[in-house]
């Protein structure tokens, strides 16, 4: 049973695609969405056919300005858009701002939404922020709330113009289209895969407003933030490009942990702006969830957000996969019978998901673990290609400083895991590794090795983050089951104890008759996950005494 928040709020995120099987996540969200992404790199402007960007409208107030002091009118104004004129308004409370500040934010929300309500800001301000708009020659449509939300809806719904879906079924799995292609086509069909719904206590909210102001989302709403500079394994392709996969992460975020997400792709990727836009938004939001940041960037954004915040701040792209990394580990290991602290692991990539699967690894008693990346193994003493996040982990892995490139370390390892690139393990080096080896070969949409070329080298297991193979290890069985844990127990930070207990809650989910080298971990869409997940991460949030 999936939980889910009950009439909280006046509006929800929900998937306009059911997410099913298999193949509706591939279409969805990963490997398929690749194809989406890439698209709109080629033309951002496709952004407004491929998601749901065309419909898709911010309204803006301040959280102490204007007479606009409490959440609950705002989202009650956002609400009243969706149900006057269908448009999808997602409301944003920022911090008390300067009008250059609130104009920084407008242009960088502008990959995000096609339009701007600015509502509760003086008149002063209102026309300092449209010459500044008009000095950045910012083109997004901007209108200044009149007071009269219908008015306002039906205002916004003739610029906007008619947003015609052509289609929300699927395109036939044995069509004669490849995974990306397909996804292609169910975006352009749907126009994206989230919408805005109205609740269905909306009515009574608003004959009874004053008794709804504690009925806010904020309790229930994450923010699925990117800027673009690492999607996926297709690399730096633009805040326009990330869009699809927010999409899709908030697609999943509702279907499998109840959680209301927010997709926001900015436009900067200035480590101190995002740090500064990302807190000036913050609150209306119960947490904050940072995807597709490049490395290392993405360490020091996590760390400031986690210092200055006082909702969960977590960065899916470290800490989730390195959750689900080792929950794949745990059972992996059961069935190698070996030992934890006898073993060798390669980890291919030394970025924000290699550092974190790394650390939890050690954590739960690797004793022998190196890090490769393109200059080949990372060792304390090594000069070319470090960083200090690099040279952190040459200091706590490789013992024994093996040195080489990739084909040279690989050898006689127990575990590889690659967080990494297409195509960079061959067959010869799967068949150098040690007997019963496993492989994690985990870029997406392509691995570092196809999982049939790993078996037929020799490998004992294999897995990928593909959802059309067997042994995904796909981030969506750790980020809405954390989620759901760490809103339902008010929990301001996601700690180390909170990600094992999840690691452990979805690796004992398997029986110990039911573990074989093809089923090491459930299904990205096993529905027992989350809530098993979210209670374990409370009970590690609130430990009884």
């Amino acid at each position: 049973m999936v939980l889910e928040k009950k009439d909280q709020g006046f509006w929800e995120i929900s998937p306009k695609v059911a997410i099913k099987d298999s193949y509706s996540l591939s279409l969805v969200y990963t490997p398929g969405v690749g194809k989406v992404s890439m698209e709109i790199a080629e033309n951002p402007e496709k952004s407004f056919e491929l998601t749901n960007k065309a419909n898709s409208i911010a309204v803006i107030a301040e959280l102490n300005g204007g007479g606009v002091s409490k959440t609950p009118s705002l989202e009650i104004k956002a609400a009243l858009y969706n149900k006057f004129a269908g448009i999808d308004a997602y409301p944003l409370v920022l911090e008390a701002s300067e009008a250059k500040e609130i104009t920084e934010i407008i242009i960088n929300l502008v990959p995000t939404f096609a339009g701007f309500v600015l509502t509760g800001f003086s008149e002063d301000k209102e026309l300092k922020i449209k010459e500044l708009l008009k000095k950045q020659k910012c083109n997004s449509l901007i209108v200044y709330d009149s007071g009269d939300d219908e008015k306002t809806a039906m205002f916004l719904r003739s610029l906007l113009g008619k947003n015609l879906i052509e289609s929300l079924e699927l395109p036939e799995e044995e069509e004669n289209l490849s995974l990306g292609e397909k996804s292609v086509e169910l975006h352009k069909r749907a126009k994206g895969v989230i919408k805005i719904n109205c609740k269905a206590n909306f009515e009574e909210i608003c004959k009874n407003p004053d008794g709804a102001n504690q009925s806010t989302l904020k309790g229930n709403l994450v923010a699925v933030i990117s800027d673009g500079s690492a999607v996926l394994g297709l690399g730096n392709i633009g805040a326009e490009a990330a869009l699809p996969v927010m999409e899709g992460k908030s697609a999943l975020f509702k279907t499998l942990g109840g959680v209301d997400a927010m997709p926001i792709c900015l436009k900067t990727q200035n480590t101190e702006e995002l740090i500064k836009i990302i807190s000036k938004i913050s609150p209306i939001l119960g947490g904050i969830n940072l995807e597709d940041i490049s490395a290392p960037r993405c360490f020091e954004i996590e760390k400031a957000l986690i210092e200055k915040l006082n909702i969960p701040v977590f960065h899916d792209d470290q800490h989730g996969t390195a959750v689900v990394v080792l929950a794949g580990f745990i059972n992996a290991l059961k069935l190698t019978e070996k030992k934890v602290d006898k073993l060798k692991v390669v980890v291919n990539g030394a970025g924000a998901g290699a550092i974190a699967v790394s650390k939890l690894l050690i954590s739960y008693g690797v004793k022998n673990i190196i890090l490769c990346d393109r200059t080949g193994s990372i060792f304390n003493g090594r000069a070319e290609g470090m960083n200090p996040f690099k040279q952190n982990m040459a200091e706590i892995t490789n013992p024994n400083k093996e040195k080489g490139m990739l084909k040279d370390i690989i050898k006689n390892a127990d575990f590889f895991i690659g967080l990494s690139a297409a195509n960079v393990v061959n067959r010869e080096m799967v068949k150098s590794m040690a007997k019963k080896a496993v492989i994690f070969a985990l870029a997406n949409p392509v691995p570092e090795i196809m999982p049939e070329d790993a078996i037929e080298a020799g490998a004992f297991i294999v897995a990928t983050g593909r959802s059309d193979y067997k042994n995904q290890v796909n981030n969506s069985l750790a980020f809405p089951g954390i989620f759901r844990g760490v809103l339902d127990s008010g929990a301001e930070k996601i700690t180390d104890e909170m990600k094992i207990s999840a690691a452990f809650a979805i690796a004992n989910l398997i029986q110990e008759q039911e573990l074989n080298p093809e089923y090491i971990i459930p299904h990205a869409l096993d529905l027992r996950v989350a809530p098993v997940v979210a209670k374990a991460v409370s009970e590690a949030a609130n430990p009884k005494s």
